[in-house]
C-alpha cells in the first residue's frame, strides 16, 4: 500500500514540517571512545570526509577543552574541515553568522554535556 503525504492544514504546519528528509540523524549515548579502536567516532568521520564537521559544545561547561579533544580525535580520523559552534547564553545565537555554517554538506555532532553540573540544550 502507497503512503501519500497529505497537505498540512495551516502554513504553520507547513514551515515546520519538512517534505522529505534533509539527512541522516545518528544518536549516541555519549562517552565515546576518543582512543584506539572508535567506531562510533569513525563512522561520524567517514560521513564528514567529503564536507564540513560542525562540533557543538553548546552543552559543555568547559567547552574548549572538550573542542580541542574532538578536533584532535576527528583530525586524526582524516577529517579535514572541522569547526566548532559554542555559545554560552540562548541570545549569542540569534542573528549570529556562525549558524551559516549549516549547509547541506555539514554533519553537526552535538558533543555531550559535561557531569555532574549539567546544561541542557533548549530550543
Amino acid at each position: 500500500m502507497e503512503k501519500t503525504y497529505r497537505q498540512p492544514d495551516t502554513d504553520a504546519q507547513l514551515d515546520a514540517t519538512p517534505c522529505r528528509p534533509r539527512g541522516t540523524l545518528v544518536v549516541i549515548g555519549g562517552h565515546e571512545q576518543k582512543e584506539g579502536s572508535r567506531p562510533i567516532l569513525e563512522l561520524i568521520a567517514k560521513r564528514a570526509a567529503t564536507g564540513k564537521l560542525l562540533v557543538v559544545t553548546l552543552a559543555s561547561e568547559e567547552p574548549q577543552e572538550q573542542w580541542e579533544r574532538y578536533l584532535a580525535t576527528f583530525k586524526d580520523l582524516g577529517v579535514r574541515n572541522v569547526e566548532q559552534l559554542d555559545a554560552r547564553r540562548r541570545e549569542d545565537l540569534i542573528d549570529d553568522s556562525r549558524l551559516n555554517a549549516l549547509d547541506e554538506n555539514t554533519i553537526v555532532f552535538f558533543a555531550a554535556a559535561d557531569l555532574p553540573g549539567q546544561r541542557y540544550v533548549t530550543a
